[in-house]
């Protein structure tokens, strides 16, 4: 988790050092050695919303869908791999998790329900946000 950060920030500030005409060796060598898809996540999102989306990660994804989204077999799918959340807009993600999905639905292929909002009704639109943006990042690596 931790790297993580670490990456996405080297990230960040090497896309700011290079829009600017600037130069500093390790960010340089954090943008050569990353993948498209990572630099692709670190423009799009800001750095504080992924983080802020690591955090609420972790507090509500965690359990079923374990650390770096890997899945839990029997409790959630595998999200940093998964076909279904990386084909899907931000917006259509958002739908998707503030609805869940039962377990006998046509569509599900774990057999497992995925309640709405992780079943944590409480759980914000803008908390939802931050954690696409982390699913994002997952899915870059």
């Amino acid at each position: 988790m931790q790297m993580l950060h670490w990456t996405l920030g080297m990230l960040a500030s090497a896309l700011l050092v290079v829009a600017c005409g600037g130069e500093a060796d390790e960010e340089q060598a954090a943008l050569r050695t990353a993948t498209p898809a990572q630099v692709a996540v670190a423009a799009t999102y800001d750095p504080q919303t992924i983080e802020e989306g690591a955090a609420n990660y972790g507090v509500y994804c965690i359990a079923c869908h374990g650390a770096q989204g890997v899945g839990i077999e029997g409790l959630g799918s595998n999200l940093a791999e998964s076909e279904f959340v990386h084909r899907l807009s931000d917006a259509e993600l958002l739908a998707f998790i503030q609805e869940g999905r039962s377990a006998d639905h046509p569509d599900n292929v774990s057999g497992v329900a995925m309640p709405a909002k992780g079943g944590f009704p409480s759980l914000s639109v803008a908390q939802i946000n931050t954690i696409i943006a982390y699913l994002r990042t997952l899915q870059a690596l």
